[in-house]
């Protein structure tokens, strides 16, 4: 009963982000925007049944449209930072759609998990889809903790800086921003380069490693009852899960012993449930 009334609170929350900021905006919450929220709604739908295979088409529809079509990056990352720009500059009356838009995300991901990284983020999508499994690099566990907290320093920074200068920074660093609207400077384009030829060795190298929106969805994740964890208890510890879990969020740091789960850098992309033998692995909220 706790399970069905805390994911009815979820979808039910959804439907208001449908149709409430239209309402209360207007021309200003664009078609994008309902299409972001109609995206996250089929995932965490496809989620909850158990179809992971349509992360793919929302990942491929995602790319095509928010990135190439729209001609621009939509994410989230800069409606957090004209939130500080704006704090910054004490315009409280252009706080409502940054806002309702970094709300959005953080009520998702509390509900239903980082569904916005795993299953629409565009910028996850191209490097999802570039990734080779049989070329595939698992980096040493202590090296992945210590690179993960490279982006939450981009985080740092990026609440910090906007609040202190009135700009945004972080778009003229971002390099999928060239991808998408195929213009900035040469450095970018070396940045872009070096990411897109990591991302067929290692899963997801911007995302573990430097988004920061991907850092502050992770904290959310890590606290929302909706999370995924292991019962050690029923666990036979044969690591049929961390062989499948390609950002390493399931790992052990001792052979023979079941596996730690890091939900901050979980994708919720059904692999790891999906091939446990015992069923140790799933939802429990």
């Amino acid at each position: 009963m706790r399970n069905l009334w805390f994911r009815g609170t979820g979808f039910l929350t959804l439907l208001l982000f449908l149709l409430l900021p239209p309402i209360l905006i207007g021309q200003a919450w664009t078609l994008r925007w309902t299409l972001l929220t109609l995206f996250l709604f089929v995932a965490a739908l496809a989620y909850r049944f158990r179809l992971f295979w349509v992360r793919y088409p929302l990942l491929a529809l995602s790319i095509g449209y928010f990135g190439f079509y729209e001609g621009s990056c939509l994410c989230e990352t800069g409606a957090l930072e004209s939130l500080m720009v704006f704090l910054g500059l004490g315009r409280f009356s252009a706080l409502l759609l940054p806002l309702i838009r970094v709300l959005l995300l953080l009520v998702v991901v509390f509900f239903f998990g980082n569904l916005f990284c795993g299953w629409v983020c565009q910028k996850g999508g191209v490097q999802e889809f570039l990734y080779r499994e049989r070329w595939g690099l698992k980096l040493p566990v202590r090296v992945v903790f210590f690179l993960e907290r490279i982006r939450y320093l981009v985080l740092a920074g990026l609440i910090v800086l906007p609040l202190l200068f009135h700009r945004r920074f972080f778009r003229e660093v971002d390099p999928f921003r060239l991808l998408f609207n195929l213009d900035g400077p040469l450095f970018l384009l070396l940045i872009l380069l070096t990411f897109l030829l990591l991302s067929l060795f290692v899963y997801r190298p911007f995302c573990r490693f430097f988004c920061p929106l991907g850092a502050l969805l992770g904290l959310v994740h890590r606290f929302s009852p909706g999370r995924i964890r292991v019962d050690h208890e029923t666990c036979r510890a044969d690591q049929a899960c961390t062989k499948e879990c390609f950002s390493q969020a399931l790992h052990t740091l001792k052979a023979g012993e079941p596996p730690e789960l890091n939900t901050q850098n979980c994708y919720l992309c059904g692999q790891c449930s999906s091939r446990c033998p015992k069923g140790c692995i799933g939802r429990k909220g």
